[in-house]
C-alpha cells in the first residue's frame, strides 16, 4: 500500500472508500499504520478527517499511479 492508493476495508458490505494519505510506522519495524481519509462513514467531510488503520484490515481496489 501507498500514498493515494483507493482502498476499503476487507470485511464488507462496509460502504466506505478512502485514499491512503500518510503511512507511518508503528512501534514495531516493519508494522505500518496508514492514514487514510475516508468518505461514505458518515463522518462530517468538512472536518477533513484522517483515520489511521492496520493494514490487515484494508484491501487496494484502485493503486495509485
Amino acid at each position: 500500500m501507498k500514498v493515494g492508493d483507493l482502498v476499503r476495508f476487507k470485511v464488507q458490505p462496509d460502504p466506505a472508500r478512502g485514499v491512503v494519505v500518510k503511512i507511518r510506522e508503528h512501534k514495531e519495524p516493519g508494522n505500518y499504520r496508514f492514514g487514510v481519509f475516508w468518505t461514505g462513514t458518515g463522518f462530517d467531510l468538512m472536518e477533513k478527517r484522517i483515520c489511521w488503520q492496520i493494514g490487515d484490515d484494508l484491501e487496494v481496489i484502485s493503486e495509485s499511479r
